[in-house]
């Protein structure tokens, strides 16, 4: 009677929560307005994610401006996100750098604040996924998973910071995966770099909060984007049926959420009621973002540790099911 009685308080506490997270802020479609002529700079803006992002931020009446290697896709971007314009006065800005060189990108940051005079929003995107085992990757994938998922961020997130913190105000988000955060078969080269920028991302958060500078720290899970097409050519099968669970995502809905969980100034984004699981049970010692959010995490963390394990024991099932003996 005892436990039934404690059950249903547990339950009644959390519903109580629910609801006051659900209906205790602005509508997403509110949220969204404010946009409305704010500064959004977003690395690797010309393709997945990032493209969704550029196209929901400028169809809100944001000025945004779009990093990215890549001329032809820079154009394309750009020619759409003109399309979506709703007033004469936006700018839609393209700046061709790669992430990984720090004087590229100091120099495109001393263009946008030298037109701008504040940066608004830096939504870090770029990067890529290189899925090998651990013995078959190269130093070199190593390398190159840092350079890019982790210093092209620390690169941009650095000079968009000393601006911000002028400004005294900002939102910084970080893209790492649900890859950073749990470590899979096949993942070694790139965990490594996503797991680096949940770090990067907990120590700004407990910097800049002083500063009005916000920072949210996205947890995507596999989504369907040039990138993880090709990512798919070279990943070992054992890693691709460990993936399968998660599902695929469309890159709108994972753009969608973010803003969202950046709007209510969450630390952790990531859309899907598994990888709310895998978010929750990895939380921690992740930063507070709100007492409501709080109380929903330490009723169910146990409930997802739980559907952690399970999950992990049905990958080392399919490894072993699968495993090639040498």
């Amino acid at each position: 009677m005892i436990l039934i009685t404690l059950i249903s308080t547990v339950l009644v506490i959390v519903a109580i929560t629910f609801l006051l997270l659900k209906f205790g802020r602005k509508s997403f479609k509110e949220q969204l307005t404010e946009l409305n002529g704010k500064i959004v700079v977003i690395t690797g803006g010309s393709l997945g994610i990032g493209r969704s992002l550029a196209m929901k931020c400028f169809q809100q009446g944001a000025n945004v401006i779009v990093i990215a290697r890549n001329e032809i896709n820079l154009e394309k971007v750009k020619n759409e996100l003109e399309l979506k314009r709703i007033n004469k006065n936006q700018k839609v800005i393209t700046k061709k750098a790669d992430v990984t060189s720090i004087d590229q990108v100091r120099k495109v940051f001393d263009e946008i604040i030298n037109e701008f005079n504040q940066i608004d929003y830096l939504i870090n995107c770029a990067g890529r996924s290189i899925s090998n085992s651990f013995d078959e990757a190269s130093i070199e994938e190593f390398k190159s998973m840092i350079d890019l998922n982790y210093f092209g961020t620390l690169y941009s997130t650095k000079f968009a910071v000393t601006q911000m913190k002028k400004q005294r105000s900002g939102n910084i988000i970080i893209v790492s995966s649900i890859a950073g955060i749990v470590g899979l078969y096949g993942f070694s080269a790139y965990s490594s770099s996503k797991f680096a920028l949940v770090g990067l991302a907990e120590c700004l958060h407990m910097e800049l909060k002083s500063f009005n500078i916000n920072v949210t720290c996205c947890f995507p899970p596999d989504t369907d984007t040039p990138g993880f097409e090709e990512e798919e050519k070279g990943k070992p099968q054992i890693t691709k049926l460990i993936c399968e669970a998660g599902g695929l995502e469309k890159p709108d809905d994972v753009a969608d959420g973010l803003l969202r969980d950046c709007f209510n100034k969450k630390f952790i984004s990531t859309i899907g009621f598994t990888n709310k699981l895998v978010t929750t049970a990895a939380s921690g010692m992740m930063p507070v973002t709100g007492y409501a959010q709080l109380v929903v995490d330490i009723l169910s963390i146990g409930f997802c540790r739980l559907c952690s394990a399970i999950y992990l024991i049905q990958c080392h099932q399919i490894i072993n099911s699968n495993k090639i003996t040498n």
